[in-house]
């Protein structure tokens, strides 16, 4: 329910501010933080950043990490999975901390987003973008859904 939650406040966020998927973005992280901290039963405080990399390692499919070591370029090189979770994860701190939801830009088109690229200067780089809110959208989502459904299975017969 909370990364349902999560991605509804995202999705709204393409009516309060068109492209700006920055903002769409900080939901969706938050989201993979937080299935990551509810299915590990993490207690504490912080760690932000761990559970969100847990996220994408646990739940999300060989073929979405795949999509992410193809969605960014910085200096004409592929970032590699981790990185462009990396770079997920600081769009996201770049919004909640900074305020800075303008500079990011992605293809609108989900299914030419591999095929199609725009480049935007993020954090004093230049930063080559081929995927889409939507496809970013989809791994989450997926994710959250895979990660319920081990939860369940590794809880039967617990209550």
């Amino acid at each position: 329910h909370q990364a349902a939650r999560f991605l509804w406040l995202a999705d709204r966020m393409e009516d309060i501010a068109k492209s700006r998927p920055s903002l769409q973005i900080l939901f969706y992280i938050i989201a993979a933080e937080t299935v990551s901290k509810l299915f590990f039963n993490f207690q504490g405080e912080g760690q932000s950043k761990a559970h969100v990399v847990n996220f994408f390692g646990e739940f999300c499919t060989e073929k979405h990490r795949e999509l992410l070591a193809k969605a960014f370029k910085k200096e004409h090189i592929f970032m590699t999975s981790e990185e462009a979770i990396s770079f997920l994860y600081n769009i996201r701190c770049d919004v909640a901390h900074r305020g800075n939801y303008y500079e990011l830009q992605l293809p609108s088109d989900p299914i030419s987003a591999p095929m199609s690229s725009l480049s935007t200067f993020v954090n004093n780089e230049f930063i080559e973008s081929r995927i889409s809110s939507a496809n970013i959208r989809q791994i989450i989502a997926t994710g959250a859904v895979r990660a319920s459904q081990l939860f369940i299975q590794n809880h039967k017969g617990a209550a």
